[in-house]
């Protein structure tokens, strides 16, 4: 698996793009959100001029239905009468003759007037109806739908119109997030879903996003494939992860948080023995040691357990079937990898960072001694910025480059070594934590 961590230049340019880009995301919302009411009033203006157009002709042939319903009611009035009359008169012809041959005659049965009952008026066809013009969702700023779809757009695949459709589905409240992909992270998506609309309050904070789902989505058409996003194997997807911590590191690198990234360390410690680091930025607040777990689930554990658990598919192809699985106390792993960092470094600090993936959810991880750190890997930034506005330089960036050089040696090693790491994990496994759920810091470092 490939990862070229970028020099300072070639980063400068990825974050430039990723600017560029999401400048482009957001004018391509408002744009697609103009279009949408432009269509929406001109759809509308031609449906009223069809509507009058048509109640018109509805109004005139009512009108030619009622004119001819009260001529035939003055004639059904008029036969009415003529009727009565004619019965009475035949009535008293009768009786005239009845007298004048000296019998006897029923008065009874003389016909009796009833008021003529008009009929009502009704007229079949219905009237034509008035158009709605359709309310345009996020009419006053752009659109988080649309900025998903503008970054669809730029994606490695074209997504065909009926899963757009589905994208704005989702917007309804149905759960469609496969539908995205790997060129939408869940995060950003969930994030989407909850502010919908980019107001002035929260624009720093989506743009930040949308930087930050370009930014990434760069790298990985840079470093990855689809076997690699979609693998069942475990250590494929567990590579995998480290090169998205290592893309977020990049970014806040972009974003002035200084310091030098190394991936995939064998270090010997005290006695000898190999530790495997997934990932080091070294700063000059100090060093941070990640322990990348790119699993998909609820994750359960305490600080003091040996295992922890995680319930759920770590599956990219079936993530919804059910399945726990244990796995060793990452925070004791991590212990380890700080241990053997230090016997090389001494006296400088080491920051202990459990990253999960955006998928993993951990509210039943229980940490309470300030011995590190354990959240989402979207809370990258959260985590790191909080440090570097918290703790003073320890050390000078020459002093960065400098520990940089010195323990690139422990990279890229001979399968010797990573025989032996491999034997002593058969050997021998038989702060504030903090559950960062939130990203509250999208600004620039200015430190």
């Amino acid at each position: 698996m490939k990862l070229e961590i970028l020099s300072d230049e070639e980063l400068a340019k990825v974050y430039e793009l990723s600017k560029q880009k999401t400048e482009e995301s957001f004018n391509f919302a408002k744009n697609e959100i103009e279009r949408l009411h432009h269509e929406e009033d001109e759809r509308y203006s031609k449906e009223l001029e069809n509507y009058k157009s048509k109640l018109e002709q509805w109004e005139k042939r009512k009108k030619e239905a009622y004119d001819s319903f009260l001529k035939q009611e003055e004639f059904r009035k008029q036969y009415h009468e003529s009727t009565y009359k004619s019965k009475l008169a035949m009535w008293e012809s009768q009786k005239r003759t009845s007298e004048a041959m000296g019998k006897s005659f029923d008065e009874s049965k003389r016909p009796v007037y009833q008021e003529y009952v008009p009929k009502r008026f009704s007229f079949s066809t219905s009237p034509p109806r008035e158009p709605i013009k359709r309310m345009i969702d996020n009419t006053n700023s752009d659109s988080c739908e649309w900025l998903i779809r503008s970054i669809k757009k730029d994606s490695r695949t074209n997504i065909p119109k009926d899963r757009l459709e589905k994208i704005m589905n989702m917007f309804r409240g149905e759960e469609i997030y496969e539908f995205f992909g790997n060129n939408a992270s869940e995060f950003f998506i969930k994030e989407m879903r909850k502010e919908k609309v980019v107001t002035k309050e929260n624009e720093k904070k989506i743009k930040f996003l949308t930087l930050r789902e370009h930014f990434i989505n760069l790298r990985e058409k840079a470093n990855c494939d689809k076997e690699e996003l979609n693998s069942g194997d475990p250590k494929v997807r567990g590579l995998y992860g480290e090169k998205l911590v290592v893309y977020e590191l990049e970014l806040m690198k972009a974003k002035n948080y200084r310091g030098c990234i190394l991936h995939d360390l064998y270090i010997p410690d005290s006695n000898g023995n190999y530790k495997q680091i997934d990932v080091l930025f070294i700063t000059t607040k100090g060093v941070f040691v990640i322990e990348s777990k790119n699993y998909f689930g609820t994750v359960k554990g305490k600080e003091q357990d040996q295992y922890w658990n995680v319930t759920g598919d770590d599956s990219c192809e079936d993530r919804f079937r059910s399945r726990s699985r244990n796995f060793y106390n990452p925070i004791l792993q991590n212990k380890t990898h700080i241990e053997a960092l230090q016997y090389h470094l001494k006296d400088i600090p080491c920051y202990s960072c459990v990253v999960f993936s955006e998928c993993c959810n951990l509210e039943q991880v229980r940490v309470t001694s300030k011995v590190g750190y354990v959240f989402n890997r979207y809370a990258m930034l959260n985590v790191v910025s909080k440090i570097f506005n918290s703790v003073s330089d320890v050390i000078d960036e020459r002093m960065v480059q400098y520990i940089a050089d010195y323990l690139k040696k422990y990279t890229n090693p001979s399968d010797e070594v990573k025989k032996a790491h491999n034997d002593n994990i058969r050997e021998n496994v038989t702060g504030n934590y903090n559950n960062f759920e939130s990203f509250d810091d999208y600004g620039d470092y200015n430190g």
